[in-house]
């Protein structure tokens, strides 16, 4: 039945039952395998607002100087671009950096939990560049 459509090998059923929404079904296989597959996916239904459950309201975060050299750091989810901007950017670019995220110049009030991960980096990553001069006849 429901074991059938989801193959699981003892040490992954075990790792499942230590899991504080699975813990309440004493280790059994084919209760712990049926509360899994009822469980939802991380953030499916999250509030924008909410933090993610077990990060405590932080993000995992790549930081990009201008050189291409990164780093990668949890930061708070509820940060704003500009407090970004002022607890880690270059010291060579200081107050005159900008945050690009997605090939776009990111608003300096969006917080970073607006910001959707890099799929394929699996974090959010922040790229830090140079204000530019503004262009009057954009």
């Amino acid at each position: 039945a429901v074991v059938a459509e989801m193959p699981m090998q003892p040490k992954e059923l075990l790792a499942l039952s230590q899991l504080p929404v699975l813990r309440q079904h004493g280790g059994n296989t084919q209760r712990l395998v049926s509360a899994a597959q009822s469980l939802k996916p991380l953030g499916a239904e999250r509030a924008k607002d909410e933090a993610p459950s077990g990060y405590g309201g932080r993000r995992r975060v790549r930081l990009v100087r201008p050189d291409g050299r990164a780093r990668d750091e949890w930061l708070a989810d509820g940060d704003t671009v500009s407090d970004t901007i002022e607890s880690s950017a270059p010291k060579a670019l200081g107050k005159a950096a900008e945050i690009w995220i997605a090939n776009c110049r990111a608003p300096l009030d969006a917080k970073l939990r607006d910001f959707a991960d890099d799929e394929a980096q699996g974090l959010l990553v922040l790229h830090f560049r140079a204000k530019a001069e503004q262009d009057d006849d954009w």
